[in-house]
């Protein structure tokens, strides 16, 4: 007999497959299916709306791919029902760290085209350390006093200030990507769903999201499991004592994510 959790996956998974298929339809490019709206911030008194999203790598071919790119932000952004504008200002936050060649090609496009955008390069390599795998005192000292290789409290902050952060003339996208737009991606984005969003995930559904939701044929890497668990510690020592920090392997979370709070006004 199939379980009632396996088969709302099984449904979720359905159900999402198609409107991904019904969105790439419509784009001149085909959607990749990793780009994700996270978030949206309403800038100048409310006038502009800046948007958050997660994706992979936008190099192709060697080069940065700037249509493809736009292309799968704008069907990523349909699928909670939100129109981007026509233009834009990219803000390429990159997270790889030895994919040489993918961040001198990104590096170098914003270079040449800094009306596009920009390039913001900060590593992330995960932990090699589980949480639970050591004493209570030793993890809260480790949770509350240690930012890891990674810094995920001061990623939060850099990636919430540049959402909130108006550009001179044009909306601002904010695109967090590794290279599968899966491990890296998944451990910044799952720490941003618990304490960016308003109101925030708990650390089951937003390691759910990560796992099963965005190129959903495996979990996020171990490194990038415990980075993310060691973050919802800290969070949870700093006061969030509703958070459980405990990987749940019967959880089962919800791939569908509503339209966002804050939407672009309709000229």
């Amino acid at each position: 007999m199939v379980s009632s959790s396996s088969f709302l996956l099984a449904f979720s998974a359905l159900a999402l497959s198609l409107l991904v298929l019904t969105v790439a339809g419509a784009s001149q490019e085909a959607y990749d299916g990793r780009y994700r709206l996270i978030d949206t911030a309403a800038v100048r008194n409310g006038t502009v709306v800046n948007y958050l999203f997660r994706g992979n790598e936008p190099v192709r071919s060697g080069r940065f791919d700037y249509n493809w790119t736009v292309s799968n932000l704008r069907a990523g952004a349909a699928l909670r029902n939100v129109t981007l504008p026509d233009q834009f200002y990219i803000i390429d936050f990159c997270l790889l760290e030895f994919e040489v060649e993918d961040i001198a090609a990104e590096k170098a496009y914003f270079e040449q085209h800094p009306e596009k955008g920009h390039f913001v390069s900060w590593p992330i390599l995960g932990s090699p350390l589980p949480p639970l795998k050591v004493g209570k005192t030793i993890r809260k000292y480790m949770a509350t006093k240690v930012d890891g290789i990674d810094n995920l409290p001061d990623t939060v902050t850099i990636l919430t200030e540049l959402l909130h952060t108006a550009n001179q003339t044009l909306p601002v996208i904010v695109l967090i990507h590794c290279e599968a737009g899966k491990d890296r991606t998944g451990e910044v984005s799952a720490s941003y769903y618990m304490s960016g969003l308003n109101p925030g995930w708990s650390f089951q559904q937003s390691l759910y999201y990560a796992n099963k939701c965005v190129e959903g044929k495996r979990d996020i890497s171990w490194f990038s499991s415990n980075a993310l668990q060691w973050y919802c510690w800290r969070l949870y020592y700093q006061g969030q004592t509703d958070l459980k920090c405990a990987p749940d392997s019967n959880y089962v979370g919800d791939c569908y994510v509503p339209p966002p709070a804050i939407l672009p006004k309709k000229m």
